[in-house]
């Protein structure tokens, strides 16, 4: 009997496999090459698959020809969000930071869009704010649907120590 504790190591070691071999492709990959990149069993493959998918390392795209159901690559999300030119919030970021917080505290996810509509700025001010919780904070969380990002923020470090 292999003790749960086991199979969750051993999924964790199966997903560095999975990353190790997209980051040195460079490049989507297919199921049956990663296949033959990693040397893991079709199932023990899609474990590690989903579970970096889930939790945005990794982005399954719709496969594009004859016999290819899904190609994976890894997760970038810095052609939308890219580095910010500030390393902290502005006032306008702090708008943006609350209506976020207020999104995930209901257990929701907002657009770029909508948390511009939301906190009443500018579209760059919203990728601005999402740029400095990521790069410099690391508190966004984001999940994509289709192409669409949706985002989440952690609440700041002193937040949840109060």
């Amino acid at each position: 009997m292999i003790a749960p504790t086991e199979i969750l190591e051993q999924r964790v070691k199966n997903c560095a496999v999975v990353k190790t071999a997209l980051t040195e492709a460079g490049k989507a990959m297919t199921e049956n090459d990663l296949i033959k990149a990693t040397g893991l069993a079709l199932s023990h493959l899609r474990t590690a698959v989903q579970m970096l998918t889930d939790d945005n390392v990794i982005v399954r795209e719709d496969g594009s020809g004859f016999g290819v159901r899904a190609t994976y690559r890894l997760e970038d999300i810095t052609s939308e969000i890219p580095m910010p030119q500030a390393d902290h919030l502005t006032d306008l970021g702090r708008k943006v930071e609350q209506v976020l917080l207020l999104v995930t505290d209901r257990g929701g996810k907002e657009s770029i869009t909508n948390l511009a509509v939301a906190a009443y700025v500018s579209r760059e001010d919203v990728v601005e704010a999402l740029g400095v919780l990521h790069y410099h904070q690391s508190r966004l969380r984001w999940t994509r649907v289709g192409s669409l990002l949706l985002f989440q923020v952690a609440p700041a470090a002193d937040e949840v120590a109060a």
